[in-house]
């Protein structure tokens, strides 16, 4: 066998694994999703509605159209499109994310488009919402 039929069969062998992992499913490329103006207008608008620090962005550039079409084509993100716009929407409400940080990084619109920022921000919105603050008593009074 040559090089390049070893390299063939280990790509059937991964596939073949990876169908079976799911269940049988064979994996689909997702369905790319077209930007029209529109989108694109919404999300600069929702971005550029914060206030300082955050950055306007003047421009949806073939970069940020690509990526911003990347997100809108996978499964998580279309399940998730309202969270993550509410998650824009709170970001000014985080001090860390606006530059109270030991780096003074501050969130920027070509960060919010990777692919796990939405995704960290949502993991830290739900633990935040479970922290319960104990209160102890000893009898009637609190300690």
């Amino acid at each position: 066998m040559t090089k390049t039929e070893l390299k063939r069969l280990g790509y059937e062998f991964i596939d073949a694994l990876v169908e079976f992992i799911d269940g049988g499913q064979p994996k689909r490329k997702p369905k790319k999703v077209t930007l029209n103006k529109k989108m694109e207008e919404k999300v600069m608008e929702q971005w550029n509605s914060m206030s300082p620090p955050f950055s306007k962005i003047q421009t949806m550039s073939p970069d940020r159209k690509r990526h911003l079409r990347n997100r809108l084509s996978d499964e998580w993100w279309k399940d998730n499109w309202s969270m993550a716009m509410e998650m824009l929407n709170a970001l000014p409400n985080n001090s860390w994310y606006k530059g109270n940080n030991d780096k003074k990084w501050v969130a920027t619109f070509d960060w919010f488009l990777r692919p796990q920022s939405v995704v960290k921000l949502i993991e830290e919105a739900r633990r935040a919402s479970k922290r319960t603050i104990t209160i102890e008593y000893q009898g009637d009074r609190e300690i």
